[in-house]
């Protein structure tokens, strides 16, 4: 459980390298980038991984110190200055172990070729096509959901396993054997506040008593409201103030937690909202899809002028089995790659060309939403995020496109938007000759 440590005199040497520079809380808040550039220039490499997180809090520590390093050469170690070992030691996170000597590994130990990928909630948008990924990268794959009939129609060659996830044993008959695990499950949308942290404790207890990775399936809901439509990256600090929000935000927690700890190896994707083959319950989904295919007014949330991320399936996937592969991406989060921010108009505009007719909408203002909150649960719950759609909703993916240049692919949202058209008329379809 090394991969969730970090080599105190590497981190000591970040801390020398931003120190050389002159810390400023402006630097601070932008340290990921400006140290991982500076690190080539000292002469340093760094074989650990490092949380962007702690990276900032070590930054923003020496610019309260006012610490300003003379310029110097940090190519030998043993000439790190004692302050900035100082300031790497004082945080509790940063454990010190022996330097690891040698290349870095790009697959995991636990996750190669030959090990079982097991999907949890592989009947959802996001697990369906995760299972396809895997399969299509020649993976073995269990897909895991509450009942094995509702995953009869998955791909061939997949084992099918009905689990109950909401006890200890479900858990652990479900990962058994398991190299990676990806958590792509969760509890109806009105439950998470009561079962969602449950649920993720166990999948993850489970996770660590077989020795596989897991990969856990985020989303957005944690940062809460952005002023001024400021982009979401990895290092923007939680502030929903929405309970599913915060629910999320304390899952997230807890997991890279428990990787700090040493008792589990864990990566965080998070994408926003989902479209795709089988993206039913999202809001380009059910509501959207099946509306502008009959030539109907389509029913959409907030302002369908504000700019929004809107992530892939496939794309989601791939960027999920990626991290899988790689052990820089454990005990940290990652913004999963995704083509440019649209408007709900925008993107009306996009269905019509592909479906050759227009596609109206009928904007929910979150007044209405909280209103019909007051006698439905789902609504309720709706309001409490409407500001996504109310306001500039973006992304910052460009930790993982520098980190993984290599496996970086984003479908663009004609393509993604035909494929998915096709599902959504394929599906009709089925539905009208049964």
């Amino acid at each position: 459980m090394d991969d969730c440590k970090n080599d105190g005199r590497s981190i000591a040497v970040l801390v020398a390298v931003a120190g050389k520079h002159g810390a400023t809380a402006e630097i601070a808040r932008e340290s990921a980038d400006v140290l991982r550039h500076e690190l080539p220039a000292a002469g340093v490499e760094l074989r650990d991984a490092v949380d962007v997180g702690d990276l900032g809090r070590l930054t923003e520590r020496l610019a309260a110190r006012a610490v300003h390093s003379p310029a110097g050469d940090f190519r030998d170690h043993d000439a790190i200055p004692a302050w900035a070992v100082e300031v790497a030691s004082d945080l509790t996170r940063l454990q010190s172990s022996p330097a690891r000597p040698g290349p870095e590994r790009t697959v995991t130990a636990a996750a190669g070729r030959d090990g079982l990928y097991v999907v949890l909630g592989a009947t959802g948008g996001i697990g369906r096509a995760v299972v396809t990924e895997a399969l299509a990268r020649g993976r073995r794959v269990r897909a895991v959901s509450r009942s094995a009939a509702a995953a009869a129609d998955l791909p061939a060659g997949v084992e099918v396993l009905g689990a109950d996830l909401s006890t200890p044993a479900g858990a652990a008959e479900a990962v058994a054997g398991a190299t990676v695990v990806v958590h792509a499950a969760q509890p109806a949308y009105t439950r998470w506040a009561q079962e969602f942290p449950g649920l993720t404790a166990r999948i993850a207890d489970a996770t660590a008593a077989s020795g596989a990775t897991l990969v856990f399936a985020d989303n957005l809901y944690m940062y809460g409201p952005q002023p001024g439509g400021r982009p979401m990256a990895e290092t923007t600090p939680p502030a929903a103030t929405d309970r599913m929000g915060r629910v999320r935000a304390a899952m997230a927690a807890d997991l890279l937690e428990r990787c700090a700890r040493g008792d589990l190896r864990v990566m965080i994707g998070r994408a926003s909202d989902y479209y795709g083959p089988h993206g039913v319950t999202t809001t380009m989904g059910a509501t959207f899809f099946p509306a502008a295919l009959r030539g109907r007014t389509a029913t959409v949330i907030g302002s369908v002028d504000a700019p929004h991320t809107m992530s892939y399936l496939p794309d989601v996937a791939a960027g999920l089995l990626t991290l899988a592969e790689r052990d820089t991406a454990i005990g940290r989060v990652w913004h999963l790659p995704v083509a440019e921010p649209l408007s709900l108009r925008r993107f009306a505009d996009l269905v019509a060309a592909e479906i050759d007719r227009p596609v109206h909408l009928r904007a929910l203002a979150p007044v209405a939403l909280r209103l019909m909150g007051l006698a439905v649960p789902m609504m309720r719950e709706l309001a409490g995020v409407a500001y996504q759609w109310q306001h500039p909703f973006v992304v910052d993916d460009g930790a993982f496109r520098a980190a993984f240049p290599e496996a970086v692919h984003v479908t663009p949202h004609q393509e993604a938007i035909a494929a998915t058209t096709r599902w959504w008329r394929d599906r009709a379809l089925a539905t009208a000759g049964t």
